[in-house]
């Protein structure tokens, strides 16, 4: 394959990704539509088979440990299935053990996917994964949701005189997807569709409202999104545009507190997050909140935000796992 281009305009590549590939390099400036480009395509290899085993690396494989990423895909078997390695942050150190993944990779074999860091633009990298037949550079623009996509993803709901496109919940819709993460948008859509499982009545918009989350919420969403997928490495930063929104420490603690309650109490894991997390798990992140949210709240002055941020990149990585 060569460069695929995903943009607001044109992501049929995500509606049917080929899943026969060796590998895809996600790169771009827009992180949440690259975080979304990544669980769609993870979801896709999952679904592809009996069995998958999804491996994370958390370190560039460069040195003696060039080995890692070939070692990965030839690592299926019968009883674990097709093996996906999935890495974050790559840079064109990593160029020489793909390019060797890549050279060995034979039919029956998994797959790796990368995903870029902080260096915007990896050239060695991406030209390897351009020039390659069986992988894919897939270069993340930006992911928008158009009508024709969320119409076809709330097929069956009522919308007022089956006009979508001129109904008020359909607009609302429409709208507030220009500010919500597309992984947050997308649980809009799931919640909807719960809602009016077994309701043929026409969708009001204060049900649609009720489904979005506010916009402070909507940041807090992505946050929260960040930990179940155990992604620390972008915690910083989001919590940084949680802070300009004007929360602070002690709510933000306090909003991570009422949603994992909610998902324990609830018992349930979210099922994006199922292979990553369970009640346990779950339990333990509340028993690690309610001790900073104890810290918070001690007399004295607390580096408050280094706590959250301390707190929150624990749980983060207690999701961990090597299968999902």
């Amino acid at each position: 394959m060569t460069k695929i281009r995903i943009t607001k305009d044109n992501r049929r590549f995500l509606d049917n990704p080929d899943t026969s590939l060796s590998g895809y390099l996600l790169y771009g400036d827009d992180l949440t539509s690259v975080e979304y480009c990544r669980v769609k395509i993870l979801n896709a290899l999952r679904n592809a088979g009996d069995r998958t085993t999804i491996r994370r690396l958390t370190t560039q494989p460069t040195g003696k440990r060039q080995g890692e990423l070939v070692n990965g895909i030839k690592s299926s078997s019968l009883f674990t299935g097709v093996t996906v390695v999935w890495l974050d942050g790559v840079s064109d150190a990593s160029f020489e053990a793909a390019k060797l993944a890549l050279e060995n990779w034979n039919r029956g074999d998994g797959c790796m996917l990368l995903t870029v860091g902080r260096v915007r633009n990896p050239p060695k990298l991406r030209k390897l994964f351009e020039n390659s037949k069986r992988a894919a550079a897939i270069e993340v623009k930006e992911v928008r949701f158009n009508a024709a996509y969320v119409i076809n993803s709330l097929k069956g709901i009522n919308f007022a005189r089956n006009e979508p496109t001129k109904d008020a919940a359909f607009l609302l819709l429409m709208a507030v997807q220009e500010r919500l993460a597309p992984l947050v948008f997308e649980d809009v859509i799931e919640k909807i569709k719960l809602l009016k499982s077994n309701d043929d009545s026409q969708l009001k918009l204060c049900e649609t409202f009720a489904c979005v989350p506010p916009e402070e919420d909507a940041t807090m969403d992505h946050v929260l999104s960040l930990l179940l997928y155990n992604r620390e490495d972008r915690l910083g930063p989001a919590l940084r545009q949680v802070y300009r929104q004007g929360q602070n420490p002690v709510s933000v603690l306090i909003s991570a507190q009422r949603r994992f309650q909610a998902i324990y109490s609830g018992r349930r894991i979210p099922f994006s997050y199922s292979s990553r997390w369970d009640i346990s798990k779950i339990e333990d992140a509340l028993v690690y909140l309610l001790d900073a949210d104890r810290k918070l709240r001690s007399p004295g002055k607390v580096p408050e935000h280094a706590i959250v941020e301390r707190v929150l990149t624990r749980i983060s990585m207690m999701g961990k796992t090597d299968k999902c």
